[in-house]
């Protein structure tokens, strides 16, 4: 499997991330600082507040970067509200905006960069099978959708992580092959994944991403932390005898 980088996200380097996900390895990048607004108050950057005034409803995703000896830059994400099914999915979208300010008039928002050859993050969808009413849209059942995946999709690959991960017996039974697949040195981090996976602690891997892998199957992307950003990943295929686990790759070392 290639690893595709995407932003989810969930959680992340936008200016590094391609839309169908989150991912960033753990080294040699800077992790970024990432806050969600939903009513102006006064925590709220004036940005963010000017926004969500004239956007009732909606909210905002504040992600600032900030590497060593060079100027902070922050990036804004509109959050729209979430919708949900009649099968019990909510979903929303995300999308890069940059303000432009006019003097004497009101700041507006677009997909427009200040300078037109910088890099725009595609918009991309989040999605969770859920209760009524719809958690707020930074709840971490949400997770980063391939723009296809249906309602279906999303309740039955949930479910199955949900089963696999309860008892190592699943765990080990839809991951039955990988041992033949993997190299010793991929076949030694699965095996640390699989430990914290069946341990419970505050540093479960989540999952974060769900993406359509290329052919049959899905790629499903984890964060090894609440907070953290998508690092690891499970291609599973659907046979049948239910899922099974075809590859693992990550970015740990």
């Amino acid at each position: 499997m290639k690893l595709r980088l995407c932003f989810a996200a969930a959680v992340l380097l936008p200016a590094a991330l391609a839309s169908t996900g989150f991912a960033q390895p753990r080294s040699g990048l800077i992790a970024p600082a990432i806050q969600f607004y939903f009513a102006p108050d006064e925590s709220t950057p004036p940005l963010a507040a000017e926004y969500l005034r004239s956007h009732p409803g909606e909210g905002m995703r504040l992600v600032t970067i900030a590497p060593p000896n060079r100027t902070p830059r922050s990036e804004y994400y509109a959050i729209a509200t979430s919708a949900r099914s009649a099968r019990g999915v909510c979903r929303f979208t995300v999308t890069q905006i940059f303000s432009h300010a006019t003097e004497g008039a009101p700041t507006t928002w677009d997909r427009m960069p200040p300078t037109p050859t910088d890099y725009v993050q595609p918009p991309y969808a989040m999605g969770a099978a859920a209760p009524a009413p719809c958690p707020r849209q930074d709840d971490v059942s949400y997770v980063t959708l391939d723009q296809d995946i249906t309602d279906a999709e999303l309740i039955e690959i949930t479910a199955f992580w949900k089963d696999m991960s309860s008892s190592q017996a699943k765990f080990d039974t839809a991951s039955d092959l990988l041992p033949l697949i993997l190299s010793q040195r991929i076949a030694n981090l699965f095996d640390a994944f699989r430990m914290r996976v069946l341990t419970p602690s505050d540093r479960q891997p989540q999952l974060r991403a769900l993406l359509r892998h290329t052919g049959q199957g899905y790629d499903l992307g984890f964060a090894e932390a609440p907070g953290e950003a998508t690092s690891s990943f499970l291609t599973v295929a659907k046979s049948v005898s239910g899922y099974t686990v075809m590859n693992y790759q990550t970015y740990l070392r």
